[in-house]
């Protein structure tokens, strides 16, 4: 998909992502939020998609900490967005994450996200 078609289409909202043994969901997918376990990634306030785990590029982002995060790591999550990266980084086992954004509203989207994980304890937003 183009970067237009991608930021244009609300057919994403609604997908399930999911990245090694861990799901991601969206708030507007609470029909699968019920259905998965403690490897769910709740995601709230997405954007235009930027940030759910769909578009390519944090796709591979995610699927590069998944291969490669050693246990007790510390992440710098440069552009955090909704956090979904220092999310998945600390669930899978990252020390400490300090997301990084310029963008106000991501800040506290990012922050909120690591609180619905109960993960805030080790991000720095």
């Amino acid at each position: 998909k183009s970067v237009e078609n991608y930021i244009n289409t609300d057919n994403n909202k609604n997908q399930l992502v999911s990245i090694g043994n861990y799901a991601i969901i969206s708030e507007e997918n609470d029909k699968l939020a019920k259905q998965n376990n403690n490897n769910t990634i709740y995601l709230s306030n997405i954007k235009y998609g930027w940030g759910d785990g769909q578009h390519p590029t944090t796709r591979l982002c995610l699927e590069f900490i998944n291969n490669n995060l050693v246990k007790g790591m510390k992440v710098l999550d440069y552009g955090t967005g909704s956090g979904i990266l220092s999310i998945f980084a600390t669930k899978l086992g990252a020390s400490k994450c300090v997301g990084v954004e310029v963008d106000e509203s991501s800040l506290q989207t990012a922050l909120t996200n690591s609180q619905l994980n109960n993960v805030d304890k080790y991000i720095d937003i």
